[in-house]
């Protein structure tokens, strides 16, 4: 659901009047955004099936031991840490910050541990050359924003990602940053949404799921192309058909969308609740609670080692006489 379906949702589940002035649409966005933050998005990482999951890398100087953390990273941490000379590469091993005085030393060399310091990562010992730092970590679902002007605003049109490292997007004047209202430039980093194809995404209220398959990216805009500055942050995924749009911005919730209705009566509950409609909150949380145990259920993979459950009916084993 894209937006202003979702708040149409929530306003019905939570028995909202249309004089329920302290309910503006901004107000259920918040309580939208804080479910799926605090809710959706642990659920979705601890399935481990890849969904907001997401490579990063960066390469600083000889003798810089801490790097920066990405901006949306989330607490539940990475699925891997390296680093790599350009021809090698060697995983690290994560030791406890109370532990790390341990493995102070004042020689530098290869690392071979790390651990994580507020927003930091810092490598154990200091790096004696410039090592690239690979991870996979857990991006932070996009912030759910006011719709743009109209659905198709931002669709790239074509890419070049291995030469010239540019976006084809000829309504890119027309999309705008919904933190500041007004439109992109450059030098504001782009986020790339995948969803929908155009013609569906046409259709009022079309429901499909949402990922982001490129955050945070450096770029500038000059006409109708933006060209991509960083070689090191991740965008081979992009393609045509793809939405720009400003960093850590989604007028669609970015997850599977069989749960974009469980979503809305999340808010709902927590609004019955600042209402003081606690029977009305507590239906409403266990339609929640069923869903999310619903989409762990659905989402977690099936691996070969798993054998398949029959539970037969009573009729389908039966012998001469009787039943097994």
């Amino acid at each position: 659901m894209r937006e202003d379906a979702l708040i149409t949702e929530v306003r019905y589940a939570a028995q909202l009047p249309d004089e329920a002035a302290d309910y503006t649409d901004a107000r259920i966005r918040t309580e939208l955004n804080i479910v799926l933050q605090e809710r959706f998005a642990p659920e979705l990482v601890a399935a481990r099936v890849g969904m907001l999951l997401k490579p990063f890398s960066q390469t600083p100087p000889a003798g810089t031991r801490t790097y920066p953390l990405p901006s949306r990273a989330m607490a539940a941490g990475f699925e891997c840490l390296d680093i790599t000379d350009g021809t090698s590469y060697w995983p690290l091993t994560q030791i406890a910050a109370h532990d790390a005085w341990k493995y102070e030393t004042t020689t530098r060399g290869r690392p071979a541990f790390f651990t994580v310091v507020g927003s930091s990562i810092r490598l154990y010992p200091t790096p004696d050359i410039a090592y690239t730092l690979r991870s996979q970590y857990y991006l932070r679902p996009s912030r759910l924003v006011e719709k743009q002007t109209t659905p198709l605003i931002g669709v790239v049109e074509a890419v070049d990602l291995f030469t010239a490292r540019t976006l084809l997007v000829t309504t890119v004047a027309s999309v705008t940053d919904r933190d500041t209202g007004v439109a992109l430039v450059s030098g504001k980093r782009i986020d790339v949404i995948r969803g929908p194809e155009q013609a569906a995404l046409a259709t009022e209220g079309y429901d499909a799921s949402y990922e982001v398959v490129a955050a945070g990216l450096s770029q500038s805009i000059s006409g109708t192309t933006i060209t991509l500055t960083s070689s090191l942050q991740d965008y081979s995924e992009v393609r045509a058909g793809d939405y720009v749009r400003a960093h850590d911005q989604s007028e669609w919730p970015t997850m599977p969308h069989e749960y974009h209705a469980i979503l809305a009566k999340a808010a709902a509950a927590r609004i019955c609740r600042d209402r003081g409609m606690y029977n009305a909150a507590q239906a409403l949380e266990e339609v929640v609670s069923s869903g999310l145990s619903s989409m762990k259920d659905a989402i977690q993979p099936r691996v070969k080692s798993q054998a398949q459950v029959l539970v037969p009916h009573a009729h389908m084993l039966r012998m001469r006489g009787g039943y097994y």
